[in-house]
């Protein structure tokens, strides 16, 4: 069995060999790995996510399926030592993507939309990260109008 706590990425190495040149099956590939239930998933998105050898953060699909999938996983509410693990992440995405494609980006942001439905909790950890990203002077006018209606 796949033990996801610790990711060898010498299998994702295995895969784009095998379906490299197949962009639905790499897509297929990504969403999957969003959306495996384990609380260490973050850390195996983030290995992905910030290998330039397999992750293109240019292509706008490897982003969705990789990134904004993973809004449907329960871990991307998980909390731990009183921070919001997922929500920092996709903090870090937005600011990684911001200025590279900012309507990815704006997308990404899309995925705080769920905030009033949330505990009262997890709204103020959002919030907090919100509150943050529009903090940042440099953020596109795409993602400042997403971010700015969730506010």
């Amino acid at each position: 069995a796949l033990s996801m706590t610790n990711y060898d990425m010498n299998i994702l190495d295995e895969f784009i060999e095998c379906h490299g040149g197949d962009s639905l099956m790499i897509a297929k590939w990504l969403r999957f790995n969003s959306l495996i239930l384990n609380e260490n998933i973050i850390e195996t998105i983030k290995k992905i996510y910030y290998n330039e050898k397999h992750f293109n953060k240019i292509t706008p699909n490897h982003v969705y399926t990789l990134i904004y999938a993973f809004r449907l996983n329960p871990y991307f509410h998980q909390i731990r030592d009183g921070k919001a693990i997922g929500y920092e992440f996709f903090a870090d995405v937005i600011n990684d993507l911001d200025s590279l494609n900012p309507s990815v980006s704006s997308y990404i942001a899309s995925a705080f939309e769920i905030k009033d439905k949330l505990s009262d909790e997890h709204q103020q950890l959002m919030k907090n990260i919100v509150d943050k990203l529009l903090a940042n002077d440099k953020l596109s006018a795409n993602s400042r109008e997403i971010l700015e209606n969730i506010k």
